[in-house]
């Protein structure tokens, strides 16, 4: 099976329909550059399957466990993408030259694995784990969201795929270690009953930066991490030197079917 085959197909069938189509392109766009329409209605529903909890322990602890494993998700991703070789996306591609005008990320921005289809997962399978009636909306919604990733060129089948493996499993070994954080969540509900508006001040703040994957921190601390050289920068010849790559391979391919 070529992989690199698969790929081009579904990222040509996804421009395809995305540049036909008026509904899917203003939809990936909507999904991909806005947070209302993004991460916010999964951590709405991770909200929603917590209150259903008969116990203020057990809301707390699947809260806990939605942060942990979205959290786990991106920092995995994020260390693929430094440590592995860069892909650069489908909209940077050649290829795809001009199909894709609405990317929203720099082109040196590493396309494998899809972070974002990553945190969908790990908070949509904590969901179902937590209320499957819950999570069946939840699992929807990040499979549109993956999608969308696609349909607007900002990554490959097989980013998205990576994305879902990393956040499922996250999301697993957030469920497991929710069962053992019994000092945690006792200590969150003695804050809980001590200082309720704290509390829901910073319940606030740390789901909005879920909401948008960290946007207000991620950004100036990765700028941060560039300058002290803990972060490499893709030097922009090594980026044309992919672009070419995979302009070659997927020529190639299209010759050989």
């Amino acid at each position: 099976m070529d992989v690199g085959y698969i790929d081009y197909t579904v990222s040509r069938f996804a421009a395809d329909l995305f540049a036909k189509s008026a509904v899917v392109r203003n939809a990936a766009r909507a999904l991909n550059e806005l947070p209302t329409f993004n991460m916010f209605p999964l951590v709405a529903l991770l909200v929603g399957a917590a209150a259903q909890q008969t116990l203020r322990k057990s809301t707390i602890r699947v809260l806990m466990a939605g942060l942990f494993s979205g959290g786990f998700a991106l920092i995995v991703t994020r260390i693929v993408q430094d440590v592995a070789p860069s892909r650069p996306r489908p909209a940077y591609d050649p290829v795809f030259q001009g199909v894709f005008p609405f990317a929203n990320v720099p082109p040196d921005w590493s396309s494998f694995p899809s972070d974002t289809a990553a945190l969908a997962v790990a908070l949509a399978v904590t969901v179902v784990l937590a209320n499957r009636r819950i999570g069946y909306a939840a699992l929807l919604w990040a499979g549109l969201i993956s999608f969308a990733r696609i349909a607007i060129g900002l990554h490959y089948l097989t980013d998205v795929t990576a994305g879902i493996v990393i956040g499922a499993v996250s999301a697993m070994i957030g469920a497991s270690l929710g069962r053992r954080w019994t000092q945690g969540v006792r200590l969150v509900d003695r804050a809980w009953t001590a200082y309720p508006g704290p509390v829901a001040i910073a319940a606030l703040f740390v789901f909005l930066q879920v909401s948008t994957m960290g946007e207000d921190v991620r950004r100036p601390l990765t700028l941060l991490l560039k300058g002290i050289g803990v972060v490499r920068e893709q030097p922009k010849d090594a980026v044309r030197m992919a672009r070419y790559s995979i302009e070659h391979t997927v020529s190639e391919v299209s010759n050989r079917h």
